[in-house]
């Protein structure tokens, strides 16, 4: 039998990532760049519901008389996954029902929650969400009449994961 030897000055470690890079690829059963299939970027970085919060908008009171859903609060997800999301809803009036829905990407995904409170009322639901959806609170009020608004002040989105990246918009 011939046995083949690699002399040591040709085990480097670029020597030795030079060669793996010749036969990485597709369809060659060697995938350096990925790990199960995926970017190193992407490994270990889905969202998962939890309590570290990666969005906090309380900046600004918002409310809208509009008797159809009308977007009020919204941020761009920076990493897919399963989020938790909260928000404050309540009434002018204890008289009026008040409604507040989350969004993805301009199309209805939560419970359409509501309200006649005058105190702000927490509703928090898990949705999931892929990087770069746009997530929105949506708020309509069933009655106009004499000023009657729905209106909300926080909007939280919640995770296991705690250092990624969002853009808060509205």
């Amino acid at each position: 039998p011939t046995v083949s030897a690699v002399s040591r000055s040709e085990y480097t470690d670029a020597n030795v990532l030079a060669k793996i890079k010749n036969v990485d690829g597709a369809g060659s059963g060697l995938d350096a760049d990925l790990w199960r299939g995926k970017s190193f970027l992407d490994v270990g970085f889905e969202y998962q519901a939890g309590n570290n919060i990666v969005v906090y908008n309380d900046s600004d009171s918002v409310s809208t008389p509009a008797t159809s859903y009308t977007e009020k609060k919204a941020c761009i997800i920076g990493r897919g996954g399963t989020v938790r999301i909260s928000f404050t809803l309540d009434s002018l009036s204890s008289s009026t029902t008040v409604y507040g829905r989350i969004y993805k990407n301009g199309v209805a995904v939560g419970t359409e929650r509501s309200t006649t409170s005058t105190k702000p009322v927490v509703f928090t639901e898990d949705i999931a969400v892929s990087q770069n959806d746009r997530i929105s609170l949506y708020l309509r009020t069933s009655s106009n009449r004499d000023g009657n608004l729905a209106r909300s002040r926080e909007f939280v989105i919640r995770v296991n994961y705690d250092g990624s990246t969002y853009k808060v918009i509205l």
